[in-house]
């Protein structure tokens, strides 16, 4: 006994063919042609430049993805090379800006759907370090015309380095901080995190965190403060009656 039977999916009727009218057996690669690229970039620009729904939202995924930009951290031996090496990179980026290029390359990412950017040597950087991050349209990597000169080699665009190092990036405030911070005390009692990982987790530093701790206590002390009286309950404010004069 034999089966007759088919696919409704693959029956083309007058009811249905106007909505497969645009199917292919194009690849993605294919499907995603310069000329379609170039099209749907324009489109998704305009649309960013002129709604300003969309543009707060490119705006805010950037803002909330880049921050202030990264942090570098060294986890080496060397306190004092760490230190100095952090600080370098500090005044690099602050040099190239590169808080506001990472930015804008996450913009570019939203309308363009891809951003690019090459490591090249810039002289007129104020820094000792010429290094610079330049940013290049989309429509620039696709033309065959893309001139080169000036950029690093490959070979200096990737080396490795040995040097163990982590970095930071802005975090962000829990909706209820009163139960994180229970939640993170919970975690270090138990020993199921470290401080590090807490203060990371804000995107803050846990060495120069509690350094500058530190240094509170130690005021504290010596004004004769208590590090328990920073926190006061509504009960322990003496506040002057209605009926004091000049009240």
């Amino acid at each position: 006994m034999s089966l007759l039977g088919r696919y409704d999916a693959a029956t083309t009727t007058i009811d249905n063919v106007r909505h497969w009218a645009a199917a292919d057996g194009l690849s993605a690669s294919a499907a995603n042609s310069p000329e379609v690229r170039r099209t749907l970039r324009n489109r998704s620009r305009y649309e960013i430049a002129n709604n300003s729904y969309a543009r707060g939202i490119s705006l805010t995924l950037a803002n909330d993805c880049v921050g202030t930009g990264p942090r570098l951290q060294m986890l080496t031996a060397d306190a004092f090379a760490n230190r100095f090496v952090e600080q370098e990179f500090f005044a690099w980026a602050d040099a190239v800006g590169l808080a506001e290029k990472l930015r804008t390359m996450r913009l570019a990412r939203v309308s363009d759907g891809e951003s690019f950017g090459l490591l090249t040597s810039n002289p007129r950087i104020d820094s000792p370090v010429q290094l610079d991050l330049k940013l290049v349209e989309a429509e620039q990597v696709t033309s065959p015309l893309l001139a080169l000169d000036g950029y690093l080699p490959n070979s200096l665009r990737t080396l490795d380095s040995s040097f163990e190092h982590q970095w930071f990036w802005d975090g962000h405030e829990h909706v209820d901080p009163a139960k994180e911070a229970n939640a993170q005390k919970i975690r270090l009692a138990n020993h199921t995190t470290t401080l590090a990982h807490e203060y990371a987790r804000q995107g803050r530093d846990w060495e120069a965190e509690l350094k500058q701790r530190a240094k509170e206590i130690s005021l504290m002390r010596e004004l004769g403060l208590s590090a328990d009286s920073t926190s006061l309950s509504p009960g322990d404010v003496n506040f002057p009656s209605a009926t004091e004069p000049g009240r």
